[in-house]
């Protein structure tokens, strides 16, 4: 079986294109060059389709031969003009080419950013809903609903074979501070939430449940939650990713139920006081907030079949590897 992967040169992406070579499968990538990927232990053992989502021509021929495609690809940096365009437009594209080829199977790579967190109340699953009023959220979260959108719409026209994931945060390297955790102002770490679970999901997890994903066609059709299953506190878990990647500060714990009337009190004073050209920082919108810091136990119903057959990453040895890694971009994958 030969899978297509985008994204293949991000943070999640070479763990993903790791776990299949592990699996034996035939794997290609799409990569803006290969100077971006030369490092990587597998580059030599994938097939490269240089491309731009946004602007290549030639997409279709990405797709000769593929059985599945794993879209991963997604911008976080730039403007939101810069993320929509690279992450929805390009998907846009990448769509439209899968619909010329002879694929049919996809797994999408979504985010639990897409959800209306006005609506959980103590618990989240795949039936929550989607914000449908995304336009006060952050550049990311609106990227990311509307690639889902994208996706589901090309799919559904098209009776492709669709998976949706919604990982939590991903993490598993040094540098990927829990930013759903906590506000890091030096030399305070405000743990917003303290005693809520993390609903982080460690990266190797995360890979090793896309690639089960694409063995398991009981997915097809299907939309799944992935987070670690480790029962640890947001409080306890800050404490061991400081210790682990020698980041010094003093944790200061914040109950949600306090915060998150003070954010809507300064919002809601700031947008009467300022002027239309002066922008509100994005940690006191209560959406933003609400949608990085409110508590919520996160079901693993729908994503047991995903993990029964895989090994998960243990707490303990996850952090002892942080401790290990000497920089964002590692390429132990």
């Amino acid at each position: 079986m030969k899978v297509l992967v985008t994204g293949a040169n991000g943070f999640l992406g070479r763990y993903v294109v790791g776990e299949l070579l592990r699996q034996n499968f035939s794997v290609r990538v799409i990569v803006r060059s290969k100077r971006k990927i030369e490092d990587y232990s597998w580059a030599k053992k994938v097939e490269i389709f240089e491309g731009d989502l946004r602007f290549s021509n030639n997409l279709v021929s990405a797709f000769s031969g593929v059985d599945t495609l794993i879209h991963l690809a997604a911008s976080k940096g730039g403007d939101e003009d810069e993320q929509f365009e690279s992450t929805v437009v390009g998907t846009e594209r990448l769509m439209n080419a899968m619909s010329q080829s002879e694929t049919r199977r996809l797994i999408f790579s979504s985010s639990l950013s897409v959800y209306d967190y006005s609506k959980i109340q103590g618990k989240l699953n795949e039936d929550t809903p989607v914000d449908t009023q995304m336009y006060s959220r952050d550049g990311y979260a609106i990227t990311k609903i509307w690639q889902e959108r994208v996706v589901r719409n090309f799919s559904k026209k098209h009776n492709w074979d669709l998976t949706v994931l919604r990982p939590g945060m991903v993490w598993g390297e040094k540098q990927e501070y829990p930013l759903v955790l906590s506000i890091p102002l030096k030399p305070f770490h405000f743990v917003i939430g303290p005693m809520k679970h993390p609903n982080l999901v460690h990266v190797k997890t995360c890979a090793k449940a896309i690639v089960q994903t694409v063995l398991n066609r009981q997915t097809i059709g299907k939309t799944f939650n992935i987070i670690d299953k480790e029962e640890i506190n947001s409080w306890r878990f800050v404490g061991k990713f400081l210790k682990s990647t020698d980041t010094s500060g003093i944790r200061i714990p914040v109950p949600y139920f306090i915060a998150y009337p003070i954010i809507k009190a300064v919002y809601t004073v700031s947008k009467w006081i300022l002027t239309e050209n002066l922008k509100v920082p994005s940690i006191f919108i209560p959406c933003r907030f609400a949608a990085r810091f409110k508590p919520f136990t996160c079901s693993h119903s729908e994503s047991d079949p995903l993990f029964k057959d895989i090994e998960t990453i243990d707490l303990q040895s996850s952090f002892e590897e942080l401790s290990k890694t000497v920089e964002y971009g590692t390429k132990n994958e």
